[in-house]
């Protein structure tokens, strides 16, 4: 094959690709491709262009055209968007992608050293359920390392985690898309490969979790958990040594997260937490713990007295303030009456005698935060928790997600015989292998989205059994949260478990939005509203916004019409609080001076309600994006996402970007 290799940026800046890009100046470059910042001549907008160096490589060629594929198949928020992929007549391939502002992982442990454990988990999080949404479409990362995980900053929305480059992405089934490598070659990076990777083993979704579990490592204690020289030698001690503990790098690290980083960096991937959220999940619930004990400790050293409980309450708090440089808005407050009413309904499916729960409101209100505490609470007693959550995930069925979730559960409990026989007793093997074998049949999704009644039948009664025959043992907790995202397939599943659990101890508690995704939504959910038992949640009052000001800052902060105008610029919607507080931070109104907050005067930079805050919003959309906006203005709200694309002629990627807009206008005005 002829050589058409490039020179990396040289020669590159005002080239316009494909009449349809034209290159600005460069981002950045690696030894396969160079990454450029660019403009897109029909929407002048601003995007990232990568352009493939040589064609003379065909490995090279395959990774770049498997890195746009598996990227643009993760609909994830999470995820970097893929807008386009060519080749051109000169042979210039390129991927065209969102443009992300803001460092990698790799330049801010660089800079900070070693992370607090909540900003681990804030971090991490993301990463995890961006992971979570490639397996669930059958895709594995096999390369998360930081300089793959963006801190994109967004003026509006804060920090946005984003997962990137798929370029030695693998599909766990044979696909035309499948990466094909030569017997004993490896692929990766040989500081965050599993020990089956290192060896070119067959691959499954607990490598990705042991990448995740390196780079947590690394967050958590600025170092790798070996020591090595050379790639061969990080090989040798992934397969054949175990990692130095956490401890032993910085005697600081809590025993409860040393014990959740070292367990998913087990050699045996079996042993290993099962998926990318049970990793993040037993990561989450140990910095509660964590924080807990820490929060313990600080009370005994505090008096009742008001003056002392506005002030740093110990040495330690301060030292954590000092080291940290934002505020922790990962904190639960405010919603105590809402979690001693599902406290109560918890009591009640202790005695058998519960009904299902619907938790509602509008978006940001708090809905997650609070089935998460509430969760949280329930797992500290001998109950059995399942957690699953539906995405708005275009070109995915919301119900293939929960299978995933379901089939990681039970592939936890076949993993511990002893939980296995605790919860089914004689019968765990008769229960287990149905599903096993239900989970293997290729059609599985498909039957059940056609609504095959035997295949409905045979898994939702499986299922039903399975958790019925739990409950027994110990009460039974299943959490749905957004709902409103949930496909109609999914909704049958609620109903079903509803409906055939109702005598037995488990308690269905879902989230949602008063709108759903689909025409069927509203109806569906007020059918379900007089079979459940429903709490609405509302707006956060005065005395709300006190409370979770006083518990992310520690101190008095705010003049009375600085808090008046937090207070009408969130209207009351606590989510919005947090983001104009992040804004605060970000633009350095608020500051950690080392021994306290302090905030600076704001009124230039905030809108003064949520009415300024939506029209500025609407003026710093395109042209292209008001005009789509009024196009859906005049249709109304029946429209689809193909009827909007066609008659205002933009790109799905575009179409949703602005319903999602639309969205946050909307919600904005309902507070």
């Amino acid at each position: 094959m002829r050589d058409v290799s490039r020179p990396r940026t040289k020669g590159w800046l005002g080239t316009i690709i494909d009449k349809k890009y034209r290159l600005i100046s460069p981002l950045g470059q690696g030894g396969m491709a160079s990454v450029f910042l660019a403009e897109r001549l029909h929407l002048r907008d601003t995007v990232a262009i990568k352009v493939l160096q040589t064609r003379s490589d065909e490995d090279a060629l395959r990774r770049f055209q498997v890195e746009a594929a598996a990227a643009a198949k993760v609909k994830h928020p999470n995820v970097v968007t893929i807008y386009d992929f060519g080749l051109t007549e000169d042979g210039t391939v390129y991927i065209v992608m969102e443009l992300l502002e803001g460092p990698g992982l790799e330049q801010e442990m660089f800079r900070v050293g070693r992370m607090p454990i909540d900003r681990v988990v804030e971090i991490i999080k993301p990463v995890c359920s961006a992971i979570n949404a490639s397996h669930a479409v059958g895709l594995l990362h096999r390369d998360v390392k930081p300089p793959n995980i963006i801190l994109h900053r967004s003026r509006h929305e804060g920090e946005i985690v984003k997962v990137v480059d798929f370029g030695i992405a693998k599909f766990f089934e044979s696909t035309d898309l499948a990466v094909k490598t030569s017997e004993g070659i490896v692929l990766g990076t040989a500081e965050y490969m599993s020990p089956e990777q290192c060896q070119g083993l067959d691959l499954d979704a607990q490598t990705d979790v042991y990448s995740l579990a390196v780079v947590c490592y690394q967050m958590i204690t600025a170092k790798l958990p070996y020591d090595a020289a050379t790639t061969g030698e990080y090989l040798v001690k992934h397969v054949r040594e175990n990692p130095l503990p956490l401890r032993k790098r910085w005697e600081s690290v809590a025993p409860e997260v040393e014990a959740v980083i070292l367990r998913a960096l087990d050699k045996n991937p079996q042993a290993r937490p099962k998926g990318a959220m049970e990793f993040c999940y037993s990561l989450e619930q140990a910095a509660l713990e964590v924080k807990a004990r820490e929060k313990k400790v600080t009370s005994s050293s505090t008096t009742e007295s008001l003056d002392r409980l506005i002030k740093p309450r110990s040495a330690a708090v301060k030292k954590i303030k000092i080291e940290r440089e934002a505020p922790d808005f990962n904190t639960f407050v405010a919603r105590a009456s809402e979690l001693s009413q599902l406290m109560r309904v918890w009591a009640a499916t202790c005695r058998g005698e519960a009904r299902p729960m619907l938790l509602l409101g509008n978006p940001g209100i708090g809905k997650t935060g609070l089935i998460a505490e509430f969760s949280r609470q329930i797992k500290k007693t001998e109950a059995f928790v399942f957690q699953a959550r539906f995405y708005r995930t275009p070109g995915i069925r919301s119900f293939h997600v929960v299978i995933g979730d379901l089939k990681n559960l039970f592939s936890s409990l076949q993993s511990s015989p002893e939980k296995l026989s605790h919860l089914f007793g004689n019968k765990a093997e008769t229960i287990i292998e149905p599903l096993t074998r239900v989970w293997q049949t290729g059609k599985l999704v498909e039957n059940l989205i056609n609504k095959d009644q035997n295949s409905q039948q045979q898994y939702f009664g499986l299922l039903s059994q399975v958790f019925a025959l739990m409950s027994r043992r110990s009460p039974l907790l299943l959490t749905l949260d957004d709902l409103n995202w949930a496909d109609e397939t999914a909704r049958d599943l609620f109903d079903y478990l509803t409906r055939t659990l109702i005598n037995e101890k488990v308690l269905i508690v879902a989230t949602s939005r008063l709108v759903g995704e689909d025409e069927g939504f509203g109806q569906w959910l007020k059918a379900r509203q007089r079979e459940c038992e429903t709490l609405i949640l509302t707006p956060f009052n005065r005395q709300h916004i006190y409370e979770i000001l006083e518990s992310i800052f520690e101190q008095p902060l705010f003049t009375e019409i600085q808090f008046n105008t937090l207070l009408s610029d969130s209207g009351g919607n606590p989510y919005f609080l947090i983001e104009h507080l992040r804004l605060l931070v970000t633009e350095g109104k608020i500051k950690f001076d080392g021994k306290q907050w302090v905030c600076q005067d704001f009124k230039e930079l905030m809108p003064t309600s949520l009415v300024d805050l939506v029209d500025l919003t609407l003026e710093q959309m395109s042209a292209p994006a008001q005009h789509a906006l009024k196009i859906a203005a005049v249709i109304g709200e029946d429209f689809e996402f193909n009827i909007l694309q066609n008659i205002a002629e933009l790109e799905e990627e575009n179409t949703q970007e602005i319903l999602i807009m639309l969205l946050f206008v909307v919600s904005c005005m309902k507070n």
